[in-house]
């Protein structure tokens, strides 16, 4: 669902100015806050080519799971990124 919704975003944000807040959390090797307060991870590595393909200026927060999903609801972040193992297969 989220994933349609990324993309439905990316599409629609093309013809307009693209400037997205991205929302990551600072966690394990996905995504890391620095001393620098520079993001780096694999889930920072993937939002940032999925982003740089789509021509979208980006800046990333760091806001809780929950808080993330209301600010999301509410148009306030436009997008987070976050990679589960899948333990259905």
């Amino acid at each position: 669902m989220y994933r349609l919704l990324l993309l439905l975003a990316l599409l629609c944000q093309s013809v307009f100015a693209c400037e997205l807040v991205v929302r990551f959390e600072n966690y394990a090797a996905q995504s890391k806050l620095n001393d620098d307060l520079v993001w780096h991870g694999m889930d920072v590595d993937f939002a940032k080519a999925l982003l740089d393909e789509a021509g979208c200026s980006y800046r990333f927060v760091s806001i809780p799971w929950g808080r993330a999903l209301k600010l999301l609801e509410e148009g306030d972040i436009e997008s987070y990124f976050e990679r589960h193992k899948n333990t259905s297969t």
